[in-house]
């Protein structure tokens, strides 16, 4: 199992709760509804829950998505595919619409589980 993970940061005009609130009602299902063709095998956002100036380490991102998938080759092939790439192309689409894809980074990780 690997998973991405990125880290959003919200297009300036949107506030946090309007961020939030596409996030959830528009781009889950949109996720979900793609997710058999792209492979993925779960997928959970972390909502920022603390809305504080005076707590300047706090990292500066509006939530986390973690997108699991079976392994990195699989991904690579779903993706290559005609039906992975139009996949692809409808969520960046509608990434565009409330993400700063340019201060939102991603990382390819393993889950190590200790407790």
């Amino acid at each position: 199992m690997i998973r991405m993970t990125v880290a959003l940061t919200r297009l300036p005009s949107l506030g946090r709760a309007e961020f939030q609130a596409y996030w959830i009602d528009r781009h889950a299902p949109l996720v979900a509804s793609l997710a058999e063709i792209l492979g993925i095998q779960g997928y959970i956002q972390l909502h920022t829950a603390v809305d504080d100036d005076r707590a300047p380490w706090l990292a500066p991102y509006d939530g986390l998505a973690e997108i699991r998938y079976a392994s990195r080759a699989d991904f690579d092939a779903r993706m290559s595919s005609p039906a992975g790439q139009a996949a692809g192309r409808v969520l960046r689409d509608d990434e565009r619409r409330f993400i700063d894809r340019s201060r939102s980074p991603r990382w390819w990780g393993v889950e190590r589980t200790i407790l």
